[in-house]
């Protein structure tokens, strides 16, 4: 029947502004871990609520690999750490991309940042901005910045600090 279930939301949606722009995904950031040849063993996913931390582990060719993530709302960064349990096992690739309109991607040492804009939607021109700023910490191995993004070679782990901001206010408030 009619529950009130959800009593103090109203009964109609607002309808949406005309004037607005699509909220798709913006940037990501992409870790290409390079673990050799074989097969997997041993793989666990799991997600520590109490310590907010998402972690895979998994074993190839007698190392076992550990990813874990976790997001800082206070430092406003998403941090990827990973390990293996024998020295110089990580070797990664690491770039960002967009599927909106990319500005440019530029790499110095062990930051690389993307900046862009949002596509046009629906006839409304992109108008938000936005920027992802990655840093690779290394412990061990070789790091080198490309035109892509940033390599490591053999490190014993990796650390990526993520962080990302846009001009986005409302989705009906479009800024140039």
């Amino acid at each position: 029947g009619g529950g009130r279930l959800y009593s103090g939301l109203p009964r109609r949606l607002p309808r949406p502004a005309r004037r607005r722009q699509s909220a798709g995904r913006n940037a990501s950031c992409r870790a290409d871990e390079d673990t050799g040849d074989g097969d997997v063993s041993g793989y666990i996913h799991s997600l520590n609520i109490r310590e907010a931390i998402a972690q895979t582990r998994f074993t190839r060719n007698g190392v076992t690999y550990t990813r874990e993530y976790f997001a800082s709302y206070p430092d406003r960064v998403l941090a990827v750490r990973l390990t293996a349990d024998k020295p110089a096992s990580i070797t990664v690739s690491t770039f960002l991309g967009t599927a909106q309109d990319l500005q440019a991607v530029k790499t110095d040492g062990n930051t690389m940042t993307l900046t862009g804009r949002t596509i046009d939607y629906n006839g409304i021109p992109g108008a938000t901005k936005f920027q992802m700023t990655g840093r690779v910490f290394n412990k061990g191995g070789k790091l080198a910045a490309n035109a892509r993004g940033i390599d490591v070679e053999k490190a014993d782990s990796v650390v990526i600090l993520l962080d990302a901001e846009s001009s986005f206010k409302a989705y009906n408030y479009v800024s140039r």
